[in-house]
C-alpha cells in the first residue's frame, strides 16, 4: 500500500533556541504564523481555536515571552477562571513592571470572581436542600394526611354498617 507523500508531512521541528532559558520577544517564523492565526480567531471570537493557535505556537518558540499572558486572555475569554489565573501567574517573572501590574490586577479580579461564583454556588446547594427537605416533608405529611382520611373513611363505613345491623 502506498500513502501519498502528503501523508507523510510533518510540521518542522522547532528551532533550538539559542538562550535556552531565556524568555525572549524573538518567535520563529512557524510561530509567527500561528500567532496571526490565534488573533485572527480571537477576533472572530473562536477564543478554544485561538488557544490552540497560540499553543502550536509556543511548541516552536516556547520562550516566548508574552505566550503565558496571551493564553491567560484566551482562558479568560473562555470562562475559564482557574487556568487563567495559574496562566498570569507563569506570565510574571518575565514582565515588565507595568506588565506585572496588569497580570496582578488580573489575578486579583479573577479570583474575586471565582469566589463570588463559588459562593453563590454554595447558596444554590444550601436553598436546594432546603427546598428538598420542606418537599418530602410536606409530601410525607400528605400521605400521612391521606392515610388518615382513609382510616376516618374506614371507621364511618364500618359505624354506618354497624347501626344498619341494629336497626335490622
Amino acid at each position: 500500500l502506498a500513502l501519498p507523500a502528503s501523508a507523510h508531512a510533518r510540521e518542522p521541528e522547532p528551532e533550538p533556541d539559542p538562550a535556552a532559558g531565556e524568555p525572549t520577544d524573538e518567535l520563529s517564523p512557524q510561530a509567527q504564523q500561528h500567532v496571526i492565526k490565534a488573533y485572527q480567531q480571537y477576533q472572530s471570537r473562536a477564543y478554544a481555536s485561538a488557544e490552540a493557535e497560540l499553543r502550536r505556537a509556543a511548541f516552536f518558540s516556547p520562550r516566548w515571552r508574552p505566550m503565558h499572558f496571551n493564553l491567560a486572555v484566551m482562558a479568560e475569554a473562555q470562562g475559564k477562571l482557574g487556568t487563567a489565573v495559574t496562566e498570569y501567574k507563569a506570565f510574571q517573572p518575565f514582565a515588565t513592571p507595568d506588565e506585572s501590574l496588569v497580570a496582578e490586577q488580573r489575578i486579583v479580579e479573577l479570583d474575586g470572581r471565582r469566589r463570588k461564583i463559588a459562593g453563590a454556588y454554595k447558596q444554590k446547594i444550601a436553598v436546594g436542600a432546603i427546598t428538598m427537605s420542606i418537599g418530602a416533608a410536606a409530601t410525607g405529611g400528605g400521605v400521612g394526611l391521606i392515610v388518615y382520611g382513609l382510616q376516618l373513611k374506614k371507621d364511618a363505613d364500618t359505624e354506618e354498617q354497624g347501626s344498619k345491623l341494629a336497626i335490622t
